[in-house]
């Protein structure tokens, strides 16, 4: 998959800084890549001819300055989501966004 055919989640409630995203950087580049891109879930249903990422906004962002808007990787490194409900939705953004970043209560 291009990572140019994923966007960002507008509504996600985590915001990162670019403290946030060195420290990201670092970890990318400390795991294989796989093991880490494959956690991007993304959702078919929401921005009409892209998929919208629900639970790795931070790790598209990265991957795109790492490799370039362009870039192909694996579609095993990707989820599609979208047969989630919108309440499983909210829950795993939630709960997968717990651990680094700011939220924007």
């Amino acid at each position: 998959m291009k990572l140019s055919e994923l966007v960002e989640n507008p509504d996600n409630p985590s915001v990162a800084t670019d403290e946030d995203i060195k420290r990201l950087k670092g970890k990318l580049e400390r795991v294989p890549k796989g093991l880490t891109a494959m956690r991007i879930a993304y959702v078919t249903d929401k921005i009409e001819g892209k998929k919208m990422v629900i639970s790795g906004n931070k790790r598209l962002r990265v991957l795109k300055e790492q490799f370039g808007e362009d870039a192909e990787l694996p579609d095993e490194y990707f989820q599609d989501v979208t047969s989630m409900s919108e309440a499983e939705r909210h829950e795993f953004i939630v709960t997968a966004n717990i651990s680094d970043g700011t939220w924007d209560i």
